[in-house]
């Protein structure tokens, strides 16, 4: 199939991609079926973002990485179908009454939440994927239905941006559930700090987000309504869309966005704080079951050395007393004992006999 499309890129970060469908397949522009356009607007959506992916800077990838969790080339677009007849053209209920006709709209259009019948030739479906304008005058309030598409895309996007938050919240609430079972494992709170720093890293980022998005809210200018004398259907346009509601709405869901960043902020300061404290307690653990072992090792060291002193000290003692046994055994001279080696009985003294003689000459 051969794609031609221009792209308008906003400084207010709004992407605009437009087609006109000359022909799908053997259908002429004339004839195009809600089918084989749901197959279509399924490779545009993939195709522009491939063109994209080219243009994005490394920051706004990583920007988009965090919001659709690495699912960037599949992130919902809002689409918006302008044709000069629908047929059949019919009231405005009659499309959305559940039938095999709201069934086939849902392909482009997602879940419908309302059709508007404007005049006899004119009619607007509004979903929640996208928005079909079908009347011979559509293209004339390009104005208004190019404002509308801003206000929804910035809608889609915040969808996302807040089941992002609330999975970041779920991540907060598993480090709260970590942080009280630090102790009974000590790679917890390793672990908890890993988490704590993946987490304060989403935050920052969708803090930046948030902030794009307040700038670019704020620098919408609504556009101006038609008059209702000279244009009763342009007037009728405006009142469908409700711009100028819809655009007050998307500021008070910033807001409440706003909060809801600052309130895990919050949960992460608290966290990071009990982080620290818990690491300290761990620390101050460690400190002291080593002075503890450092006390003991002192005292066996301690212990040691007077066992050693009493060991030389029994040494000398024993190392003495062999000496005097030893010469009370050998000489039984008077120093000893008067009597000898073999008592006062008057027996034969053999030793003295036997080692005095050598005795008696200096060595």
């Amino acid at each position: 199939q051969i794609e031609c499309f221009g792209m308008h890129l906003n400084v207010s970060g709004n992407i605009i991609y437009g087609m006109e469908i000359e022909a799908i397949g053997a259908r002429q522009r004339d004839d195009i079926s809600i089918d084989e356009l749901s197959r279509l607007l399924v490779d545009v959506h993939q195709d522009s973002s491939q063109i994209m992916d080219d243009l994005l800077t490394p920051f706004q990838r990583i920007l988009l990485d965090v919001v659709y969790s690495g699912d960037t080339e599949n992130r919902p677009k809002y689409n918006m179908l302008l044709c000069e007849s629908i047929s059949p053209l019919l009231p405005g209920p009659k499309y959305i009454d559940r039938s095999e006709r709201e069934c086939e709209l849902k392909q482009v259009l997602g879940d419908l939440l309302s059709s508007d019948r404007l005049d006899h030739d004119h009619l607007i479906l509004r979903g929640r994927g996208g928005c079909l304008f079908a009347g011979p005058r559509a293209k004339d309030y390009d104005f208004l239905l190019v404002f509308y598409l801003q206000l929804m895309s910035l809608d889609t996007f915040l969808k996302c941006y807040f089941s992002r938050t609330f999975r970041t919240d779920v991540s907060i609430t598993a480090c709260y559930e970590l942080a009280n079972v630090v102790a009974h494992d000590p790679n917890n709170l390793a672990t908890l700090r890993d988490r704590l720093s993946l987490i304060s890293k989403e935050i920052i980022l969708l803090k930046a987000l948030l902030d794009f998005m307040q700038v670019s809210h704020g620098n919408m200018e609504l556009p101006k309504e038609p008059d209702p004398d000279d244009d009763r259907l342009g007037q009728r346009v405006s009142e469908v869309l409700d711009l100028k509601s819809f655009h007050h709405d998307l500021g008070l869901r910033l807001v409440d966005l706003d909060k809801l960043i600052a309130g895990a902020d919050s949960k992460v300061q608290i966290l990071t704080q009990t982080s620290n404290s818990l690491t300290r307690k761990a620390m101050a653990e460690t400190v002291d079951n080593i002075d503890v072992n450092f006390s003991c090792l002192v005292g066996a060291v301690k212990a040691d050395e007077r066992g050693a002193i009493a060991t030389e000290i029994m040494n000398i003692i024993f190392a003495g007393s062999f000496c005097l046994d030893i010469v009370d055994r050998l000489s039984g001279d008077d120093t000893i004992g008067s009597d000898g080696t073999d008592g006062a009985d008057g027996t034969l003294k053999w030793v003295p006999e036997l080692v005095m003689p050598v005795l008696k000459y200096p060595f």
